[in-house]
């Protein structure tokens, strides 16, 4: 997961409510590569509500 910005991953970007991190998976054995994109949510009490 990136913490800060990088050449292969954003870091961990916060907003009202949440945070947005962008993680890299990479498998040899299975031969894959899965960029992973997350938004987490500090309130819980409140549904999600996200912008693409």
């Amino acid at each position: 997961t990136g913490v800060t910005d990088g050449e292969l991953l954003q870091g961990v970007r916060f907003f009202g409510g949440g945070a947005r991190t962008h993680s890299l998976l990479m498998s040899y054995a299975r031969g894959i590569v899965r960029f992973i994109d997350t938004v987490h949510t500090f309130d819980h009490q409140v549904p999600p509500r996200v912008r693409l």
